[in-house]
């Protein structure tokens, strides 16, 4: 049996709105600089985090908003307002 030392993870954001359109993800890696492999596999409009514990910290989650959620929107052409609804939390407004 594996012991927890032994296990490795990830996270990964995932964003979708109620059309079924999904957002470019975040995936968050415990690596202090990202192999060089793991980016050129990564398709362009990804994002890459990266975190001690592998966790979705509130730097990294305004990272995912700032430059990869509201490009995103913007050159889908969704309306403002956008209502963000998280696992845990209150929904966001972003104007």
């Amino acid at each position: 049996m594996a012991g927890a030392d032994e296990k490795d993870n990830i996270t990964v954001l995932l964003t979708a709105n109620a059309a079924g359109q999904l957002a470019p993800p975040m995936i968050v890696y415990r690596f202090v600089r990202i192999p060089q492999n793991i980016a050129a596999a990564m398709p362009n409009e990804w994002a890459i985090g990266k975190c001690e514990n592998r966790w979705m910290t509130q730097e990294i989650f305004f990272e995912y908003i700032c430059n990869i959620f509201l490009p995103w929107v913007k050159k889908e052409n969704i309306l403002l307002p956008v209502i963000f609804f998280m696992d845990g939390t209150l929904p966001c407004i972003f104007l």
